[in-house]
């Protein structure tokens, strides 16, 4: 019997092979409006951050004090700070260092906790016990309370807000990716495989984790507008990016205490970009799931 060609396996080889599989799925989410007008929303909002030296009007660390609070204006088009600072510079620069955070969290949690849920689920036993009970550790702490106690021990700045949501956000991936495991264990195709001389490594990864990739998809859509609002959080209570620093969260609390007196600008833009970028996150996940699931199609 002919052997199965042995590759490296790896997690991005299964994922690379699901979006192969799913071209006609890929098909029907490109005729779903509402999950097009969230990637359009991404995509605009990605450029904006990539692009944001080129595009800022002033530099968002130039400090103004003769213009200090000047509302929306053919000059300042978002206004300007207690600094003088020019608010849509720095809401474009925020834009860079909250999409780089949530990128890198959401990113660092799958690859962890795909991992992890994949070995629990597949080897079972001993490893799939020690892996759930930690897991229920975890899991155990409200998610942003935990946060806060881990940035309080590592302190706080960019890398650490990456880690610490990293962290509250991998047991999520690691319970999803088990069940399917467990799910697709089931199946006829992993006994064919082994049958065939597959390693247990191509099981995983070339037969298992590519037919389960879509709930792991959509969570990773949904966990990106959680990471955005656990980094916005961290960062508004003075646990995350600092100011002079920009960021939507720091940003938001810092014009917290003008809006009584009529500065509201302050904490509604960057407010504001930070929920259109959520929506957009949420839009794509739904479509994700909608498309991708037989069950939901019209």
């Amino acid at each position: 019997m002919a052997q199965i060609k042995t590759l490296q396996p790896s997690l991005f080889h299964s994922i690379k092979t699901a979006f192969k599989r799913y071209d006609f799925e890929f098909y029907l989410l490109r005729r779903n409006p509402l999950t097009m007008i969230g990637l359009v929303i991404i995509v605009i909002v990605i450029l904006l951050g990539v692009f944001a030296p080129t595009i800022a009007p002033y530099n968002p660390l130039d400090v103004a004090p003769a213009v200090r609070l000047q509302g929306p204006s053919t000059q300042h088009w978002m206004g300007t700070d207690d600094y003088g600072r020019d608010i849509l510079s720095r809401v474009l620069y925020a834009t860079r260092v909250d999409l780089s955070i949530a990128f890198s969290a959401v990113t660092l949690a799958a690859v962890i906790g795909v991992t992890l849920g994949a070995a629990a689920g597949f080897m079972r036993g001993g490893t799939d016990e020690v892996t759930m009970r930690l897991l229920d550790i975890v899991q155990a702490f409200p998610a942003f309370i935990l946060a806060m106690g881990l940035a309080v021990v590592l302190g706080s700045g960019q890398s650490t807000i990456v880690y610490v949501v990293a962290f509250i956000m991998i047991p999520v991936f690691a319970r999803l990716t088990r069940s399917e495991i467990l799910s697709a264990r089931e199946r006829g195709y992993t006994e064919v495989a082994r049958c065939m001389g597959a390693t247990n490594q191509e099981i995983v990864f070339k037969q298992m984790l590519p037919n389960c990739m879509t709930p792991i998809l959509v969570q990773y859509g949904l966990s990106m507008s959680y990471a955005f609002l656990d980094a916005a959080a961290l960062s508004f209570i003075g646990l995350g990016v600092h100011p002079p620093q920009a960021e939507w969260g720091s940003m938001v609390n810092q014009g917290v205490g003008f809006i009584a007196s009529g500065q509201w600008w302050m904490s509604f833009f960057p407010g504001l970009i930070m929920a259109i970028t959520i929506l957009g996150f949420n839009l794509i996940a739904d479509g994700f799931r909608d498309v991708f699931d037989p069950k939901l199609r019209n």
